[in-house]
């Protein structure tokens, strides 16, 4: 049997035209000139603020364009001139394949369930695909969930399983983490433009619609082209929920400015009751939920303190990644210190550093060196022994040993700490590799790396990515950040 799953936007179907069309109107809706529909298109794959952070500047009103944007979108979307077409040959390509007995055919897609619905109603595609994996039902690409539930639903091995998709994020859930034996193919976005995949294997749709049925069954048999790295975002971003629009919103964060401005002069500390109070001007700083900004130790109110006073005109969170950890520890882990350690021991079901690569052989001898202190670390201290897998096949592990990285994690008594401990364990994908770093197992620096063993063998292989090299240093910086908060948060 084979599976063979496809992305939506930009694979079956043509979203470029509502895009377009959508941007302008949220420029008119605020007097601005629009961009030439090549410049539109150039940063589609960014997510809406960043993507009009690059088309009209920081001081421009980002906001406001974001929800024009999105109000615009669904509008347009019930019009039938904006309707999104399939691309030439998908539908012969589809019938071609469902044709083939051990061929099954599945979506894996960044649209809600809601929007795969409204796709299959408008195509009659009800009894076309065996499974449909959503952004509502796995984390957003690139985690490989998507693929991994396809399979696990399917029965289907990795070296059976091929993914078709146009995006960095399609092309890394299938090359990325536990991918060996998966396949890919890689489409151009448009045209045969080489902006997000390879243009050899736009002829596996084509072919199938020109009826020359060997073009696309030999692209099944010869799936090894380099795929072309971009960066691009979650397509829930650019393809908004039904229930996200509100014009009023829109309206109102149209008035609001990109950054709102420095309204004091010095940031400090002062003890009060056994805390340490964020101040500024002498008064005290409130979180988002309007509690004090209080932590349990000096240092770590002092480094809340250098953020802030180093914060030039305007006030830009983005650069206050430890403010970021302590607003959540205080206004939600705090009074849910119990949904997030659940939350950290579902990772220790699946945890990153149990999945190995059987080839390359350089790559497979990269994820012991870095994984397998970790494991030794989880036994040796926490008596937890977990099962290693080869490929991407979901390995159950012993419940023992996940109860006891729960105990481990329910030691952690600081809001703080765990707030630190959480973010550290979404960026890197691992709770090992966080709680290992936390006791002091590994430095940052060892840590970040063990965290992306695959990601820096890709880049030996193909080269660096600019785009995806700034992402990662941004969540590097995060990552760094949580690491001081859990340090610190300690009197």
């Amino acid at each position: 049997m084979k599976l063979v799953l496809f992305d939506v936007d930009g694979t079956l179907i043509d979203s470029q035209n509502i895009i377009v069309a959508a941007q302008r109107m949220a420029f008119a809706a605020h007097g601005l000139e629009p961009p030439s529909r090549e410049r539109s298109l150039s940063i589609v794959g960014l997510s809406l603020a960043e993507a009009f952070t690059v088309l009209v500047g920081p001081k421009g009103p980002i906001a406001g364009l974001v929800e024009a944007y999105k109000e615009s979108f669904h509008t347009l979307r019930q019009d039938p001139a904006h309707a999104e077409p399939l691309f030439p040959g998908v539908e012969r390509c589809l019938e071609w394949l469902r044709g083939h007995e051990v061929v099954v055919l599945g979506i894996a897609t960044g649209k809600s369930r809601r929007g795969v619905a409204h796709l299959l109603d408008r195509h009659g595609w009800h009894d076309l695909f065996s499974v449909i994996q959503t952004a509502d039902d796995a984390p957003s690409k690139p985690h490989p969930g998507m693929i991994l539930q396809a399979m696990q639903e399917t029965g289907v091995q990795p070296h059976d399983t091929v993914m078709v998709g146009d995006s960095s994020f399609d092309m890394g859930m299938a090359r990325g983490r536990r991918a060996a034996g998966r396949r890919v193919l890689g489409l151009p976005a448009h045209r045969c433009s080489d902006r997000s995949g390879s243009r050899a294997h736009r002829p596996f749709l084509c072919g199938a619609g020109d009826g020359s049925a060997g073009i696309p069954e030999r692209a099944l048999e010869d799936l090894r082209l380099k795929p072309h790295f971009t960066t691009m975002t979650d397509s829930r971003d650019w393809f908004p929920s039904e229930e996200e629009p509100n014009p009023m919103r829109a309206a109102q964060a149209g008035m609001k400015p990109t950054l709102p401005k420095r309204f004091y002069k010095d940031a400090g500390v002062e003890e009060r009751e056994g805390l340490f109070h964020l101040t500024l001007d002498g008064r005290t700083a409130k979180t988002p939920g309007k509690q004090a900004l209080a932590v349990p130790s000096r240092s770590l109110a002092e480094a809340l303190a250098r953020e802030w006073q180093g914060q030039g005109d305007e006030i830009d969170p983005s650069t206050m990644p430890v403010t970021r950890i302590v607003n959540s520890a205080i206004d939600g882990v705090t009074s849910r210190q119990a949904e997030v350690v659940a939350d950290l021991v579902r990772y220790a079901g699946s945890d990153l550093v149990y999945y190995r690569a059987g080839e390359p052989e350089r790559l497979a001898a990269s994820q012991d060196e870095a994984w397998g202190p970790v494991l030794d670390w989880a036994r040796e201290t926490h008596g937890a022994r977990f099962s290693l897998g080869e490929g991407v096949m979901h390995v159950t592990q012993p419940d023992e040993a996940v109860a006891a990285i729960r105990r481990a994690i329910e030691q952690i008594g600081s809001p703080f700490a765990l707030a630190a401990l959480h973010v550290m364990t979404t960026l890197s994908g691992s709770v090992l590799i966080a709680l290992a770093h936390a006791a002091q197992q590994m430095d940052v620096d060892r840590a970040w790396a063990a965290a992306h063993v695959d990601e820096l063998y890709q880049e030996s292989v193909w080269g660096e990515d600019y785009e995806a090299m700034e992402r990662r240093r941004r969540r590097e910086a995060d990552f760094r950040a949580a690491s001081e908060v859990y340090r610190l948060a300690h009197p």
